[in-house]
């Protein structure tokens, strides 16, 4: 039991008599700025929820309301699994994918927009279908064979048949070797593999390639017999619950989550074992997520650089201070260069230096930065106060999709001549100091006994 309660911020509840899975819910944005839940229900219910929420006077929070749920439809055979790309040929929105055990189904969302508030109608539009001449366990949707702009489909079957389908056409069939009962399966992308799991309890991978060259044209007469090797294997030792793929672009690398009955893997995309995890109940099912990439500590500096270009010439200061001499007050001139390599909804530089040193300006704020910006930046002294540094440090927030923000830091000196005078050397002093000792200097001996007794 934790100590610690979340706080809700939005829920529904679903009809009494109906059952989902693992498989049977999905968050996406659905080609709008939004986040949408589609669920599908094995009851044969599909829908689709555009979640809000309220403050309310005591700072409570009011979720669920009658306006949330934007579709309803009772497709009257069971889902067995709902999904999300770019499944129409020529067209770069995402469509909905629904399971059916002998159908597939591609559908979008329609909006028309009413008079009043709240007159927007929402409707599901049927694309195209799939006819499934064997019963369907699971799909999985991937960019199959490096393809770029577009999703592919590949359907499992209860006797562990592999059907793939280019968006409206379909490609060809295979059979997975060393099946028993059809598991989760997921395909990883940088390799073109699929994992999933076999009847000696393994984690298996198979290229895309080595399957289209296996697989035949027609889903009438598919050969079982075609041997099929996999490219590495993992063995677990355990049944497989389910698989998740996580996508490190940054780092070029994926990593393969597995839930097994009792235990946590994370396996590379070569098949080699990351960590493991083992859990004290027994889990039914799991998501992963990522801490939004762009803000972990690891990575901030790669995606956010910060170049100081410090100008050793000064220049005739044009800004107030207190100092007697203003006239001859000097600045020093420092170009920051900001260079995302990725989108960043809010940054704020920030300048930081020691008194009695001053910048202007101290703070500087970007939205939505994408491309290298720069600005300039003035150091000069404010007050004829000891100075304790000369070092300038300038930090970067940035704002996320999440809300979370990471600062970054990056310092440099600034030029010793900002803050002192150059005055000719003298050759003759005002005052002389001289020192007369009376002693004996102690002896080497003394000083250090054990190296010369050696």
């Amino acid at each position: 039991m934790s100590l610690f309660k979340i706080r809700e911020f939005w829920t529904t509840q679903s009809e009494d008599d109906e059952y989902f899975d693992q498989n049977s819910l999905i968050t996406t944005t659905l080609n709008s700025d939004s986040d949408f839940i589609i669920s599908g229900s094995q009851s044969g219910v599909l829908r689709i929820f555009k979640p809000s929420s309220e403050l309310t006077e005591n700072d409570g929070i009011i979720g669920y309301s009658a306006t949330d749920l934007l579709i309803e439809k009772i497709l009257n055979v069971p889902i067995l699994q709902i999904g999300c790309g770019r499944l129409v040929s020529g067209s770069q929105n995402l469509q909905i994918a629904v399971l059916h055990p002998r159908l597939l189904s591609i559908y979008t969302l329609k909006s028309k927009e009413g008079a009043t508030e709240h007159g927007t109608q929402h409707y599901l539009e049927l694309l195209y279908e799939h006819s499934l001449r064997r019963s369907s366990a699971n799909f999985v949707i991937g960019q199959f064979g490096g393809s770029q702009n577009r999703d592919f489909i590949c359907v499992q079957s209860l006797d562990g048949m592999l059907s793939f389908f280019e968006q409206e056409s379909f490609t060809f069939s295979c059979f997975v070797p060393d099946f028993l009962l059809p598991g989760p399966i997921a395909y990883v992308k940088k390799t073109d593999h699929f994992v999933t799991s076999s009847s000696s309890w393994c984690i298996v991978a198979y290229k895309y390639k080595l399957l289209s060259e296996a697989g035949e044209k027609s889903e009438e007469k598919v050969n079982s017999s075609v041997k099929i090797d996999c490219d590495w294997s993992f063995n677990l030792g355990e049944a497989v619950i389910d698989i998740y793929v996580i996508d490190d672009f940054i780092n070029k690398e994926a990593w393969i989550m597995l839930l097994g009955e009792r235990n946590l893997y994370c396996l590379k995309y070569n098949g080699k074992l990351k960590f493991m995890k083992r859990l004290d109940y027994s889990p039914i099912c799991f998501h992963t997520y990522v801490l939004d990439m762009k803000i972990s500590n690891s990575n901030t500096e790669k995606e956010l650089g910060i170049n100081l270009l410090v100008n050793p010439d000064l220049k005739l200061s044009t800004f107030e201070s207190n100092l007697k001499d203003i006239e001859n007050q000097q600045m020093c001139v420092i170009s920051i260069e900001i260079l995302p390599q990725i989108p960043f909804e809010e940054v704020q530089i920030s300048v930081a230096v020691l008194r009695p040193l001053k910048a202007s300006p101290q703070v500087k704020f970007y939205n939505n930065l994408n491309e290298k910006t720069s600005f300039t930046c003035y150091v000069f002294l404010d007050a004829a106060f000891e100075i304790p540094s000369l070092s300038m440090e300038v930090s970067a927030t940035v704002i996320t999709n999440l809300g979370l923000p990471k600062t970054i830091c990056k310092s440099t000196m600034l030029p010793m001549k900002l803050v002192l005078d150059s005055c000719q050397a003298q050759k003759e002093s005002q005052h002389k100091i001289t020192l007369n000792i009376n002693h004996s200097p102690v002896s080497l001996a003394t000083l250090f006994p054990g190296e010369l007794s050696e």
